[in-house]
């Protein structure tokens, strides 16, 4: 997927929240990624909607990118339904300020390991 961070970008100038963003992209992703596996597999919308428990035109949903349609939850279950394995990375964000604070801290850098970083 091309760089979230314009993507994020372009979303809060549209008057989204940052966190609002974030799991809009987040859905966003998904969604793409069930799209990609439909096609790679050659399956009609119809064919899709069968083997994940959907009517076709929520399927049709997913070909158009209606990220306000589905939940991250929703479409993780069509991952699995897909047999398609789904994880989770959380990385350290951009620096943070603490309340009542103008001076912005970084965060601490020794950390374990991420599972991303694996």
């Amino acid at each position: 997927m091309q760089d979230l961070g314009q993507h994020l970008k372009v979303l809060k100038r549209n008057g989204y929240a940052e966190d609002e963003a974030v799991i809009l992209l987040m859905r966003l992703q998904l969604i793409k990624i069930i799209k990609s596996e439909v096609l790679r597999r050659e399956w009609s919308q119809r064919e899709a909607a069968e083997i994940l428990g959907v009517s076709q035109p929520r399927i049709a949903e997913i070909f158009a990118l209606a990220t306000d349609k589905f939940s991250v939850e929703k479409l993780v279950k069509y991952l699995l339904r897909l047999d398609l394995e789904t994880t989770l990375c959380v990385k350290p964000g951009r620096e943070y300020e603490k309340p009542g604070r103008r001076r912005k801290k970084t965060l601490p850098t020794k950390r374990k390991e991420s599972p991303c970083e694996q």
